[in-house]
């Protein structure tokens, strides 16, 4: 049965289905190694990142979704940039070179990042390849309509990252992903309530209906882990500091995100 677009509730679809990318092209240009899809479960296989597409948008909503891809984008390339930043500090310091300088700092937009989070969980479970859901599968009308960025989240739902005071951040060009369900539900009729995603060593965590605080219990009561719902900052001691705006309205480009996506842009070529 060939699937439909997953935000027919939104708004009239288009009549030609799009071959959604399962994650996001901009992020691995040169191909993606990948584990856990029904074809590759037991081990890992590196493919170019078209291979992981699949029709569950209409080219009309995949079209105006465009932007958030954009913005993982940006914050993939940032927290590249920030890894190389430190490694350069770090070598410094290896060869007794004294260096100081002031802390670069970013602004990302964190609510479109948001956006993308969640439509890459529904694009994973949409396509059938995340197990306990049926074929033919459609997110509630209420995360479609917040996807595309209309209506709103409950208090204490959204986009959190997972941290420990001190932790350092394991940047790789990686990501590892998995879906939380609703509980208390039928199991013909399974619901996605957010997701957990390793994004380049951040941990990030997602809800869409249950405040991440009430899905979290830290394992370590001396130095408890916390998820930080709508974090604001970041302090990537000693080299940089990343802002998030939540508000839906950042306008204008930050010149060193500009830069950071340059730099990968020419890396990658």
């Amino acid at each position: 049965m060939a699937r439909r677009c997953w935000a027919r509730s939104f708004s009239e679809c288009s009549d030609q289905m799009s071959g959604e990318h399962l994650v996001s092209k901009a992020l691995f240009p040169a191909g993606v190694t990948v584990r856990g899809f029904s074809w590759c479960k037991g081990e890992a296989k590196t493919v170019g990142v078209n291979a992981l597409t699949a029709k569950v948008l209409c080219m009309e909503h995949n079209s105006m979704l465009s932007s958030l891809d954009a913005a993982a984008k940006d914050a993939w390339c940032v927290l590249r940039h920030i890894a190389e930043l430190n490694a350069d500090h770090r070598r410094l310091v290896a060869a007794g070179i004294s260096h100081r300088s002031a802390k670069v700092r970013f602004r990302l937009d964190g609510w479109k990042l948001e956006r993308w989070a969640f439509k890459t969980t529904v694009n994973m479970v949409a396509s059938g390849n995340r197990p306990g859901f049926p074929g033919g599968w459609e997110p509630n009308a209420a995360l479609v309509r917040h996807i595309f960025g209309e209506g709103t989240l409950p208090d204490g739902c959204g986009l959190g990252v997972a941290v420990v005071i001190g932790e350092p951040l394991s940047d790789l060009d990686h990501i590892s992903f998995d879906v939380l369900k609703q509980v208390n539900r039928p199991a013909d009729q399974p619901e996605v309530e957010g997701f957990l995603m390793g994004f380049r060593g951040l941990r990030l965590a997602g809800s869409s209906t249950m405040p991440l605080s009430s899905l979290h219990t830290p394992t370590n009561p001396f130095n408890p882990e916390q998820v930080l719902v709508h974090l604001q900052r970041i302090n990537f001691a000693p080299t940089a500091r990343v802002d998030f705006d939540w508000s839906g309205k950042l306008s204008g480009e930050d010149k060193n995100v500009r830069r950071a996506r340059d730099r990968f842009d020419r890396k990658k070529r």
